[in-house]
């Protein structure tokens, strides 16, 4: 999936699990976003493994329940915003013909549903509709309550 996709599902993951249900928890759409494509940081080594398993974001969500109070920022919503959006990607992937190493490197198993390719413009397009309107399903709920 593109970058766009990955960040509006993460995004849309979050307001429907009320993670971002007021205005004062705004500012934690910023790590879900960065989470969300940060996986791919992996691209030139060994993608889809390297980043793309379950360890690195529950390494790095415990890593940032001892950081000290920063400018107000809630250290656990901080890492369930890493956990939501950096699961996202791995979810979005995993759809894909390529999937994801999940477990690695405990375990060097695909995991693929194989729907349909990274860069299918018809699938990105839906993923990325399907959340917007979430978002905006959920902006509005609140706006108006």
């Amino acid at each position: 999936m593109n970058r766009l996709t990955h960040i509006l599902f993460a995004i849309a993951l979050a307001v429907s699990t009320g993670l971002l249900a007021d205005k004062t928890r705004a500012i934690y759409a910023l790590p879900i976003a960065l989470s969300s494509i940060a996986p791919d940081a992996d691209l030139r080594l060994l993608h889809r493994k390297l980043f793309h398993n379950i360890f690195v974001p529950l390494l790095i969500s415990v890593s940032l329940l001892f950081l000290p109070p920063l400018l107000g920022v809630n250290a656990q919503l901080l890492a369930v915003s890493v956990l939501i959006g950096w699961f996202s990607h791995i979810a979005l992937d995993a759809v894909t013909v390529k999937g994801v190493y999940p477990l690695y490197p405990l375990l060097n198993a695909k995991v693929s549903l194989g729907v349909c390719k990274s860069n299918d413009m018809l699938w990105n397009a839906v993923f990325s509709a399907t959340s917007t309107t979430a978002i905006l399903f959920y902006i509005s709920k609140f706006a108006f309550s």
